[in-house]
């Protein structure tokens, strides 16, 4: 027996959620040692020849940004702020209400042979080093450009039903696509942030 959760899934977008108690001096650590890692990279606090009021600064702001968003929950939540540690026992029935940000740390899909999904992985890769032989045969780095158009002409996997994988850093929540959600093999990076307004969870 294994609990099936139920999601309905929103952008995060624009969206303002309360700090669980004592959240809030943890994020400010963290951000505030984030931060020195990155002014010190950059030199922003060294070098008398950085404009820190204009491309340091903004440079600054954009690795800033990135590391909050790249970031794995589990190094930036504090235990207890997130999921209740029992919604993934295996008899949990309840709903909980959002919005609550959970990372997707997994994703397959279910609706489709193994055999399929395997194939078109396998083709995936296959034309990915073909891409890479040849530009090292040219003795060139691809640009990102480039390397984009190769992602878009990649096969695409079969799509049936997703089964998803998601944390909030300690906490880990399986769950099954019920209606078809923003999400696709081989589109949709592993760590993206999705906010959920309606959890439901109930033994099947």
């Amino acid at each position: 027996m294994s609990a099936v959760t139920r999601l309905s899934i929103q952008s995060t977008t624009g969206s303002n959620f309360t700090l669980p108690p004592g959240t809030e001096e943890f994020l400010k650590e963290w951000l505030l040692n984030i931060s020195r890692d990155i002014g010190e990279k950059n030199f922003l606090l060294q070098s008398a020849n950085d404009d820190v009021y204009g491309d340091g600064l903004l440079t600054f702001f954009e690795e800033l940004e990135s590391m909050i968003l790249c970031s794995k929950f589990s190094e930036t939540m504090m235990a207890g702020s997130g999921l209740p540690p029992q919604i993934s026992l295996p008899t949990m029935h309840t709903i909980i209400k959002g919005p609550i940000v959970l990372e997707l740390i997994h994703m397959t899909d279910v609706g489709c042979s193994a055999l399929a999904l395997e194939r078109v992985r396998i083709d995936r890769d296959q034309l990915l080093f073909l891409n890479l032989s040849a530009a090292v045969r040219d003795r060139r780095m691809p640009s990102a450009a480039e390397t984009a158009k190769w992602e878009r002409e990649l096969p695409t996997f079969p799509r049936g039903s997703l089964k998803l994988w998601l944390t909030d850093g300690l906490t880990e929540l399986e769950a099954r696509e019920l209606k078809p959600l923003p999400m696709a093999l081989g589109l949709t990076p592993m760590g993206i942030k999705v906010s959920i307004s309606i959890i439901t969870t109930f033994a099947a």
